[in-house]
C-alpha cells in the first residue's frame, strides 16, 4: 500500500513533534535533578543553618523545589520561569523567603528573572539575592 506525499508530510510532522517532547523532558529531568554548587552549599551551611537553629527559619526548606511562572514576560513567544535557589518560611514575618545565591559571576538572564520574580511576587513572597566573593558574604537585594 502506498502513501500519498500529504499523508508521509502528517507522519513526519507527528514523528517530529515527539521526538522535540521527548528531547525537552530529558532536558527538565536533569535540570531538576541539580546538586548544589559550591557556592551554594556554603550558604546553606553558614546562612541558612545557623537561622535555623536561632529559631528564625523553618527547619524545612529546599533547594530549587519551586519554579515560578512570570506571567508578564515572554521571550520569542515562551514564558519565562524563574527557580529560587532556596525557599524557607520566615518564622519572624511568616512569609516564605526566596533566597539566590550568587558567586563572583552573575549571569545578566538569572538576575533579570530575580528581579521580574521580585516585581510581580514580592507582596507575597520575599526575596534575597546574596553574593560571595572573597571570602566575604555580601546581601546584594532584598
Amino acid at each position: 500500500m502506498r502513501i500519498t506525499e500529504d499523508e508521509y508530510q502528517a507522519i513526519m510532522a507527528k514523528r517530529n513533534t515527539h521526538s522535540e517532547a521527548k528531547e525537552t523532558k530529558s532536558k527538565k529531568q536533569r535540570s531538576r535533578g541539580r546538586e548544589k554548587n559550591k557556592t551554594e552549599a556554603r550558604f546553606e551551611i553558614e546562612k541558612i543553618n545557623p537561622l535555623i537553629y536561632q529559631g528564625r527559619l523553618h527547619h524545612d526548606y529546599g533547594y530549587e523545589r519551586i519554579r515560578l511562572t512570570l506571567e508578564d514576560e515572554t521571550v520569542e513567544g515562551r514564558r519565562m520561569t524563574y527557580t529560587p535557589d532556596f525557599d524557607c518560611k520566615n518564622n519572624d514575618t511568616g512569609r516564605v523567603t526566596f533566597f539566590e545565591v550568587k558567586g563572583k559571576w552573575k549571569y545578566e538572564d538569572a538576575m533579570v528573572k530575580f528581579k521580574a520574580a521580585r516585581k510581580i511576587f514580592g507582596h507575597v513572597f520575599d526575596f534575597e539575592c546574596w553574593e560571595y566573593d572573597k571570602g566575604i558574604w555580601r546581601q546584594i537585594w532584598k
